[in-house]
């Protein structure tokens, strides 16, 4: 099959380089450090990928000194979406890593882990992703954004990872901002049957932030979030479906909202 896009066949060297990075990064992030994790198409065995080295670092907390990363020469990204993540990436002639950065017991680690295992053992699902890869990297349009955060050839791949991850049993709650096509669908959904009233056009800009809040891969909350000022929010909309409500997904919701906004507040995420 030729190489689309990038997309290549397998390579042995990518555990490799994984290992070689992993012992640069263990030490750069001394006390707060708990595990790593080679993740993403580079750490399957067998499955074509883009060949740039995903990596988790579970840590105690996301108020780490990420000083000793920079001198590594990785650059900060800042959450590229995700509330609760600090993105790195290290580019040179050699190797590419993107670094992800998640608390311990974060559900998106839980979530990439699932994807990896079942990938290496499921030669079907392999072999259909692999397809999917790179008859996506073969569209002339695979890298626009179109004012999304992610490539089109990220967000086409979603609904066949999200099938897997139904598959699977995945039920953990996730708070994401608005990038995924679901993601918005989820929002507007959400905002039609809530907020009839307020504008049905909506994006993620300076002052506005929408989020949705899922269940599995199913969105059962939504939040509108406008800040005002450097120290001044206001919460326009922060609902949970009808179906989820008086279960307890409220409260979560409004804790992660309330540690979100603590966070970024602080400047410790750009998210």
């Amino acid at each position: 099959m030729k190489q689309e896009k990038n997309v290549m066949p397998y390579s042995p060297d990518w555990p490799k380089q994984f290992e070689s990075i992993e012992k640069q990064i263990r030490p750069a992030l001394k006390e707060s450090f708990v595990a790593i994790h080679h993740v993403g198409s580079t750490s399957v065995p067998d499955l074509a990928a883009k060949p740039i080295i995903d990596i988790i670092a579970e840590v105690k907390h996301l108020s780490f000194d990420h000083a000793p990363l920079l001198k590594l020469n990785f650059a900060y990204r800042g959450g590229f979406g995700l509330p609760f993540r600090k993105s790195f990436t290290y580019r040179s002639n050699d190797l590419n890593v993107n670094l992800h950065v998640f608390e311990h017991d974060d559900p998106e680690v839980e979530l990439n882990l699932m994807l990896r295992d079942h990938l290496r053992k499921d030669t079907a699902d392999r072999e259909a992703y692999e397809q999917l890869k790179y008859r996506l990297a073969s569209d002339e349009e695979c890298d626009k954004k179109n004012g999304s955060l992610y490539r089109k050839y990220t967000l086409d791949k979603h609904p066949f990872l999200e099938d897997i991850l139904k598959k699977l049993g995945f039920d953990r709650q996730r708070l994401v901002l608005c990038a995924h096509y679901a993601d918005w669908n989820g929002a507007r959904a959400m905002r039609l049957k809530y907020c009839p009233l307020e504008s049905k056009e909506i994006s993620n800009d300076t002052q506005h932030t929408h989020l949705v809040f899922y269940k599995a891969t199913t969105v059962i909350g939504y939040v509108h979030v406008e800040f005002k000022s450097r120290e001044k929010t206001k919460i326009h909309t922060l609902v949970i479906d009808h179906p989820y409500q008086n279960l307890g997904y409220e409260k979560e919701l409004k804790r992660l909202i309330e540690k979100w906004l603590k966070i970024k507040l602080k400047g410790e995420s750009d998210a």
